[in-house]
């Protein structure tokens, strides 16, 4: 079930943006 997956990634994304970079650093 990607579907409802993809729907909290994208409200996730918002607030974990800040990890996104630390770990992309």
């Amino acid at each position: 079930m990607p579907a409802p997956k993809r729907r909290h990634s994208r409200a996730r994304s918002r607030k974990r943006r800040t990890h996104y970079k630390i770990k992309l650093s």
